[in-house]
């Protein structure tokens, strides 16, 4: 007879997968709202999922050039969540080459309705240093912003939010 170990399931399992970045929240501040508008980026922004965007942006054919001219602007960006690593490749324009960066997971510590994974920042000027990244769910978006730690709490502002959705439905046309 074995004696049977339950395991407990890991907060980060939800968000597990790979996840498409909504170009909208790449700086909702400006280049979306030179782009779209005000009004143009608060009924895209307001969307459910990325099927309902599509179909906001299909039945206002104005918007969904507008929306077009946005994602000719920047590559395609990916965060592939696992249960030991969490790898993204940042929006950057076209002319600029793609860089990846993996942040091991240390730690994942739950804070109400999101989950902040402990990591160490992997990029060469601030390798090894303690960095997070605080995940929720929102509808059917994957909202991700940097956690500070230390006296980075203190210093810097609040990190952007950026709105994923999963891979698994697709780019947008």
């Amino acid at each position: 007879m074995s004696t049977v170990v339950p395991f407990s399931q890991s907060p980060l399992n939800p968000y597990l997968g790979e996840w498409i970045l909504d170009q909208i929240s790449i700086s909702r501040n400006k280049l979306s709202r030179l782009l779209l508008g005000e009004d143009g980026v608060k009924k895209l922004w307001a969307c459910g999922s990325i099927e309902e965007l599509r179909q906001v942006a299909a039945d206002d054919p104005v918007l969904a050039n507008k929306y077009q001219s946005l994602l000719r602007n920047r590559t395609e960006s990916r965060l592939k969540i696992g249960s030991d690593n969490i790898a993204w490749n940042p929006p950057y324009g076209h002319s600029i080459p793609s860089i990846h960066f993996v942040y091991p997971v240390v730690r994942i510590s739950p804070e109400g309705s999101a989950v902040v994974v402990h990591s160490l920042d992997p990029r060469a000027e601030r390798r090894g240093r303690p960095a997070g990244l605080r995940l929720r769910m929102r509808k059917n978006w994957l909202l991700v912003s940097a956690e500070y730690f230390g006296r980075q709490a203190h210093l810097f502002p609040r990190a952007q939010v950026l709105r994923f959705y999963p891979a698994k439905t697709g780019a947008v046309p």
